[in-house]
């Protein structure tokens, strides 16, 4: 077995997942706690995770002289931040070891709790794979087992626009089409020569990929490329029409060019941290100043450190509204209370934030006859000037900023972090009752908070046909087994940010129906709701209304639901406008009681497209119909149409 090196690198994004991956890991709360200790344990005190594998080649032969590369970097702004406050900056450093004759790698480390993790296999003559985990435990085993490096093909090709000319200097990406898997081809990237020619510097393993460019307003034909098994190389003519820009008068200047934006550089904020007596705070802090419009990237820290006086200073805020919060890293200091400020020509703008002491009681939760509940999720949250509800996710952006988050043991209790005073609002969310929010706690009470909740509904219920429910399945097909799995929850109007409320909130329960279309539901709240399903098409997550209920607290309720009129069928022809070929054009089907409006892709003239089972007619974007004959959509069968979209 090698044995590891380290040196640090540059860490370099070498991969993209779909965009609905990409949102939900920015959302990622994980299982941590807001503060996993109150001071940093040593290094060697941490349990250290395992992960391992064999490289070898189409026959399983041992492949020796493969590089392995493990890096690491923070998953997102929220994890960061909130390690961040307790703990220094974990120092990651690349782990590289390289194979000998047995073609084994393994790497011994401590996963840093707020970091995503990348595996990368490198072999001068096989394609190269690569692995990404969005948290890894302390103290996890992963095992790869054999791990196939295949000889794989040589790509190259030629760039063009769709006038014929070669297309020069244009970084191309290719990237595996199929997300969600721990282990899969790694991607490349390549860029254009003088003649429009490009020569991939890696090797492909058989199977599609996504071509893409690094500039958002070229789409390439075709989008996805394909390596066939057994070839050693393949050649592609891809072109790139280029999509017309047109200016904004609002942009423009009186002679008709193009006027710069405005730009706020900002001033500097001047923050006095100071103790509830008056004593100024030089311990570690952190500053947040959160706008009061909804951009998730501005909620973050804005500065971090030890200030001589308690004076800190947060460069370049702009001009606009903010509650500014400060959070200490001494554990027996509270978070701040959110307190406004108004940015505007004020040249020192300068706030003084008071720290209360810390409190950590215990929470205990239990049904009405004072049966404990275990395993129940119990967040403490300070509001932002929103109401805390259960319409609400927790999420600085939406005004609800995480203090601390814990799970009641066998007793139904945990303890609680947070500032010892009122205007803490509790978050118990299950499973095994029904979610229940507690507005306005105090903290420093010195009894135990007792949350009494409801024991709620219990649901078994199964969607029928099986056929229907594959059918479903298979249109995540670029997504693992486990994630193409149907998604049942209920819903009913709320006067929330989203207008409805959910259950299971996801966070929680996420109720995913087993490969029959088996689902289980428990803590249902009482009342009057509708029963919806949901499923991954691409990169969307089209949901459907299946059937409603009116449950009372403590009854168990068996269901069936007939979900065969969402099955599809595929929708296939040429779309054309006055000769040419149509690219992305704004059309919809829209079925004939008008409730469902499927939105058209056709990639340059060819329309290839799962559309579900029903009769359809076309329509612009403007909602004008197109004189065409209806499209009749039959489940698992294909429908062939031309349109000339001319007459």
């Amino acid at each position: 077995m090698a044995v590891p090196r380290v040196r640090t690198r540059v860490i370099i994004a070498v991969f993209a997942l779909l965009a609905s991956l990409c949102v939900l890991q920015l959302l990622d709360f994980g299982t941590e706690s807001a503060h996993p200790s109150f001071a940093d344990p040593a290094p060697d005190t941490h349990d250290h995770c395992v992960v391992r594998g064999r490289c070898v080649d189409e026959r399983g032969i041992p492949l020796a002289g493969v590089t392995a590369e493990l890096h690491a970097w923070y998953a997102n702004h929220d994890r960061a931040d909130r390690w961040l406050r307790w703990h220094d900056d974990p120092g990651w450093q690349d782990l590289i070891v390289q194979t000998s004759g047995d073609g084994a790698f393994e790497f011994r480390f401590w996963p840093p709790p707020p970091m995503q993790f990348s595996l990368q296999l490198v072999h001068d003559k096989r394609s190269g794979v690569q692995g990404r985990w969005g948290e890894i435990a302390e103290g996890a085993h992963i095992d790869l087992g054999n791990v196939t490096m295949p000889t794989g093909c040589r790509v190259a090709g030629r760039l063009r626009d769709t006038a014929g000319k070669p297309v020069l200097s244009m970084r191309l990406r290719f990237s595996f089409a199929r997300s969600g898997l721990e282990i899969k081809p790694a991607g490349t990237a390549a860029r254009t020569d003088s003649g429009g020619t490009f020569v991939c510097p890696d090797r492909f393993a058989p199977g599609t990929y996504r071509v893409r460019t690094t500039q958002s307003n070229h789409w390439l034909q075709p989008a996805f490329i394909t390596i066939p098994p057994g070839r050693e190389q393949i050649e592609f003519e891809l072109s790139i029409p280029v999509r017309s820009t047109t200016t904004s008068p609002h942009t423009n200047d009186e002679a008709g060019a193009a006027r710069q934006p405005e730009s706020d550089v900002g001033r500097d904020l001047e923050v006095v941290v100071v103790t509830t007596d008056g004593r100024a705070v030089e311990s570690q802090i952190q500053i947040r100043v959160v706008p009061l419009h909804d951009i998730p990237n501005e909620s973050r820290v804005r500065c971090r450190g030890r200030f001589p006086n308690g004076r800190a200073i947060v460069p370049r805020v702009a001009s606009g509204s903010y509650r500014i919060l400060v959070e200490p890293r001494d554990p027996q200091l509270g978070i701040s209370l959110p307190v406004p400020l108004v940015v505007d020509e004020e040249p020192n703008p300068r706030v003084t934030i008071s720290l209360p002491r810390a409190a950590n009681p215990v929470v205990r939760v239990q049904l009405a006859d004072g049966t404990p509940v275990p395993g129940s999720v119990v967040h403490s949250v300070q509001t932002l000037g929103q109401r805390a509800d259960l319409s609400q996710q927790i999420r600085t952006w939406h005004g609800l900023f995480a203090l601390d988050r814990g799970i009641t043991n066998a007793g139904g209790e945990v303890r609680t972090r947070g500032p010892a005073r009122a205007g803490v609002a509790l978050f118990v969310l299950g499973p095994g009752h029904t979610p229940t929010v507690l507005p306005n706690v105090d903290l420093s009470a010195d009894d135990p908070l007792v949350v009494t909740v409801r024991e709620g509904a219990r649901i078994t219920g199964k969607l029928t046909p099986t056929a229907a429910v594959r059918d479903l399945e298979s249109l995540g097909e670029s997504l693992t087994q486990a994630a193409r799995r149907l998604r049942v929850s209920l819903r009913r109007p709320s006067s929330g940010r989203f207008g409805y409320e959910e259950f299971p909130a996801g966070e929680v329960d996420d109720i995913r129906c087993t490969v029959d279309g088996a689902f289980r539901i428990t803590g249902a709240p009482a009342g009057q709701w509708s029963v919806h399903v949901e499923w991954v098409h691409g990169s969307s997550i089209p949901s459907a209304k299946i059937g409603e209920l009116d449950l009372r607290d403590g009854e168990s309720v068996e269901l069936d639901y007939d979900i065969s009129h969402l099955m599809t069928g595929e929708l296939r022809g040429t779309m054309q406008l006055d000769g040419r070929p149509l690219h992305n054009p704004p059309l919809f089907l829209v079925c004939e009681d008008a409730t469902r409006r499927v939105q058209l892709y056709p990639e340059y003239g060819r329309l290839q497209q799962r559309v579900r089972r029903g009769t359809y007619r076309l329509e612009w974007v403007s909602g004008e119909v197109v004189r065409e004959a209806p499209v009749v959509i039959e489940a698992g069968k294909v429908t062939q149409r031309d349109f000339d979209l001319s007459r």
